[in-house]
């Protein structure tokens, strides 16, 4: 969070996961970040905590749940940036 709160414009998007071990969550980060940039896309991934996204995660974001294959990360990422860029056209 250090490194986005000193230079927020140059993160396109994050990908977190939930249990980031001590200190802050993912979904903390998230909402931490969209603070600041409330149109930053956000994916999660979990092995076990996508059936908290509903109430934890931020709106628009997107979960996905390990084990993942690193195309799909592409694929959301891809997405969430297209529709960002759609939304601002």
């Amino acid at each position: 969070m250090a490194a986005f709160d000193a230079e927020p414009g140059k993160f396109r998007g994050l990908v977190t996961d939930i249990r980031l071990g001590a200190g802050k969550s993912g979904w903390e980060v998230a909402r931490h970040l969209r603070q600041a940039n409330p149109t930053i896309p956000v994916i999660y991934m979990s092995g076990d905590s996508a059936i908290h996204w509903g109430a934890e995660g931020v709106p628009e974001s997107v979960m996905i749940t390990k084990p993942f294959f690193m195309p799909q990360i592409i694929t959301a990422l891809s997405t969430l940036l297209n529709q960002q860029h759609s939304d601002h056209t």
